[in-house]
């Protein structure tokens, strides 16, 4: 038997999938075009003798970690080891990341194998359908060194609420009919960690349409099981007024149906209504224009799950308006209290009013800021404390609990850090004892938990592995924080470039020179990097940047799909602004971000990936693409800007290069070796390379 990455062979896919349906009782329904998608990102594995597949493993990749979704092998060649050297091949591969995750029913006879495979049972809960079996979560960690201890490995962000549409309430639980296995795709077990699955009231009153008494009894017992979406009365009326003009002018029973389902969803905050209505699905573009509510067919929710995920919590496209940074210089009033109190541990109007009135009666020490809207609404109110040397406090960080308020909140962190970093502070550390509504955000970003505040560490320096060791313990020790045993981590991120890129984006903006990080320049107009990341150049232009980008973290940038001259992710990315003489300051390296993924596709399919992420319009995209609704386009997913003090102009830059052995013009992305990346990364930040 050997051991091959399935890429995208039809007949292994065949295969596959009929191994899949011969097993579906355990494995769960899966949408057949997902076993393609998952496929063509390299992440299904198959034992295979000759041409004959015996086996396969289908995974995917959850932020810091590997999730097996299907672990299958052929009935009559079990008990070969078969299970053992897919899964050891998948930890041979994913050794970048943390571990490898895994979901089983307690009550299948496959949960006996997983401690064989050398998993540890962490958890269990309940799962879904009509038993609601219990589920064990299996843990396989790699070992990878993380500088805090404590940190939960499974920490699993809030499931992803999403509104399901009548038709696809009634395949869930329809045993029969072969045309609703799409929709109980969405009940598998290893989705229910990630999903939660609701109800409109639209649906209630469909079930009491039905003429059949038993039938009513027997669905309105099924929908208990699902929450109801709230939105208020008033709320729903004027949205399903709203998207009247979305129909015919001739309603049916059907389309007035339609409209009150979607009026539910929208109104109740849902950011996905689940549905395989064909007419509601030719919507989809209008209707999240208007409302950046996705309307989904099942098995694009399940195949694109974290996209999904990643579009439902971080949604800079949807910030409206623009946003107003201001100084508070008198004490707030009542109302302003009422919007940031955090009532749920007992802190008043009162209290709050008279913490935040201590910081402003001492301006030399404390400085305090609101963000609002355009029309003057408070969203975010951040007290600064810079009086300990080396660490930025933030004794107040408040954040109202509205639709977006986790897209401000992290791209309030990043602010932070860059604040730290510019100022020389190696620590930041959140003190407010209220700040319950932002942890969420706070463990996306990697801060940890150390007694009573939340510590992140940022490291605006450029240091070999072994040197970063040394920082580290001096900042353990002058600082008062405990890290885990760093002696380990030396070597491995020398070779590991996930690692490596783990620990860099942990310290941000640290940069660790003999890390084997890929890196590339790519060229980028200065419209595009002004609207994108920087706002340096959007000073120059009379509007400046567009507003909705005053808090952006992260970004899509596009070109065409060739030359594609070899980008690909994770790497860093150094952003050349091209020559225009609009604008003072382009022909210059002027930033640094990560680059998290490289998307080449049809262009509507790559946009619909990407368009919460603001800034290109469908006219943009449609335009690199000649055109053609299905001409192919290439997407840069990247993260973490960082703004360079001292940009590289382009004579400067052309002598490292030339140094280095690099000739190019920069019309197209350019990949560049360590010993170059680090030559203009110091000049463009003024950080001299520290080697030991």
């Amino acid at each position: 038997m050997s051991l091959a990455i399935l890429v995208d062979s039809v007949p292994y896919l065949d295969q596959i999938k009929q191994l899949w349906r011969s097993n579906a009782r355990t494995l769960g329904f899966f949408p057949d075009g997902g076993f393609s998608e998952c496929a063509s990102y390299k992440q299904i594995l198959v034992a295979l003798s000759g041409s004959q597949v015996l086996g396969y493993l289908l995974f995917r990749i959850s932020r810091d970690r590997v999730v097996i979704v299907h672990l299958c092998v052929e009935k009559s060649h079990r008990q070969q080891h078969m299970a053992r050297r897919l899964v050891e091949y998948l930890a041979e591969i994913s050794k970048g990341y943390r571990g490898i995750a895994a979901a089983c029913r307690r009550d299948f006879e496959a949960n006996k194998i997983w401690p064989r495979l050398g998993f540890a049972a962490i958890a269990e809960k309940p799962g879904r359908g009509r038993g609601r079996a219990t589920l064990t979560y299996w843990w396989l960690d790699h070992g990878n060194p993380d500088l805090f201890s404590g940190l939960d490995v499974l920490r699993s962000p809030e499931r992803l609420s999403v509104a399901l549409d009548a038709n696809v309430f009634y395949d869930i639980y329809n045993k029969d009919a072969p045309d609703t296995l799409e929709s109980k795709s969405l009940v598998a077990d290893w989705l229910a960690p990630y999903i939660e699955l609701k109800l409109t009231r639209e649906t209630l009153n469909e079930i009491d349409r039905n003429v059949d008494p038993i039938e009513r009894s027997q669905n309105r017992r099924l929908a208990r099981a699902h929450p109801v979406v709230i939105c208020e009365s008033h709320g729903f009326r004027n949205l399903r007024d709203e998207l009247r003009v979305l129909f015919p002018s001739r309603l049916s029973k059907s389309d007035e149906s339609d409209i009150r389902q979607l009026a539910w969803a929208i109104g109740s905050g849902t950011r996905f209504f689940v549905t395989r209505d064909a007419n509601l699905l030719n919507l989809e573009r209008q209707v999240y224009e208007r409302y950046g509510v996705s309307v989904i067919r099942p098995s694009d929710l399940v195949i694109h799950l974290d996209e999904l995920r990643e579009s439902s919590e971080y949604q800079p496209a949807r910030v409206a308006g623009a946003l107003i940074w201001s100084r508070m210089r008198r004490a707030p009033d009542g109302s302003f209290a009422e919007l940031f109190q955090c009532s749920s541990k007992g802190e008043t109007k009162r209290k709050f009013r008279e913490r935040l009135c201590r910081f402003l009666a001492d301006p030399e020490k404390f400085k305090c800021f609101q963000l609002h809207n355009s029309e003057g609404i408070p969203l975010a109110c951040l007290v600064y404390d810079k009086s300990k040397e080396g660490e930025l406090h933030i004794p107040v960080f408040r954040v109202r609990d509205i639709q977006l308020g986790l897209t401000i909140q992290r791209n309030l962190l990043l602010r932070l850090m860059s604040a730290a970093a510019a100022d020389q502070r190696v620590v930041v550390r959140i003190t407010d004892p209220y700040c319950e509504q932002v942890c969420s955000a706070l463990s996306e970003e990697n801060f940890t938990k150390m007694d009573n505040d939340w510590v992140k560490l940022s490291l605006p320096e450029q240091l070999s592995a072994e040197d970063l060791v040394l920082r580290l313990n001096a900042i353990s020790r002058g600082h008062q924080l405990q890290f885990n045993p760093l002696a380990e981590l030396v070597e491995h991120l020398k070779v590991d470039t996930r690692a490596a890129l783990r620990i860099e984006r942990l310290l941000w903006p640290l940069k660790i020179i003999d890390a084997s990080i890929p890196t590339f320049i790519v060229p980028i107009r200065p419209h595009w990097a002004k609207e994108l990341f920087d706002e340096n150049l959007a000073s120059e232009d009379l509007f400046g940047a567009s507003t909705t980008l005053a808090l952006n973290r992260e970004g899509v940038y596009y070109r065409a799909a060739v030359p594609s001259c070899g980008l690909s992710a994770p790497a860093r990315i150094l952003w050349y602004v091209s020559e225009d003489r609009k604008y003072y300051g382009s022909k210059s390296i002027r930033a640094c971000s990560y680059l998290d993924d490289v998307v080449i596709g049809a262009a509507d399919d790559v946009f619909r990936r990407f368009r919460r992420l603001g800034i290109y319009r469908w006219e943009d995209v449609l335009k690199i693409a000649k055109g053609k609704v299905k001409g192919t386009v290439m997407a840069l997913h990247f993260m973490d800007t960082e703004l360079l003090t001292q940009p590289l102009r382009w004579d400067k830059l052309q002598q490292i290069l030339n140094e280095h052995g690099l000739k190019s013009r920069l019309q197209s992305p350019c990949r560049i070796s360590p010993p170059a990346f680090h030559a203009i990364y110091s000049k463009a930040t003024g950080q001299p390379r520290v080697v030991s």
